[in-house]
């Protein structure tokens, strides 16, 4: 095969290493993506866990709260503790109040992942 000096075109090895380029680029891209639909899927989990433990803390302030359940495929957990605080309006001295913690927990790929919201109610709710 004869090289002419007015001969265009590339030659294999330059297709093959602009494939492979091409391929590579397109994995990386692959895997940005992947990531961000597994990490907008954490983010909505965690919201949805929040607006459960919040709806949890209402219904604590209001005395229907149970201890444990389930809800929406989250397990939650409500902690409550008398508390008292040293103020000097109260005729004791001391500022009655419940602290209280909701614990929300849920499967996520191979972990479990929970958060947590706490808070200091008046003793009287």
């Amino acid at each position: 095969m004869r090289l002419y000096k007015n001969q265009h075109g590339f030659t294999l090895l330059e297709v093959l290493v602009a494939f492979l380029i091409a391929a590579a680029s397109m994995g990386v891209i692959y895997q940005i993506v992947a990531q961000g639909g597994s990490r907008t899927k954490i983010s909505s989990n965690e919201g949805l866990a929040i607006m459960v433990a919040q709806s949890k803390l209402a219904e604590v302030q209001t005395g229907i709260s149970s201890e444990s359940g389930e809800q929406y495929g989250f397990e939650w957990h409500v902690y409550e503790k008398e508390q008292a605080l040293p103020t000097t309006t109260d005729q004791n001295g001391l500022l009655q109040l419940k602290y209280v913690r909701v614990v929300v927990s849920w499967p996520e790929s191979s972990q479990i992942r929970s958060i947590e919201l706490e808070t200091l109610l008046p003793r009287n709710f």
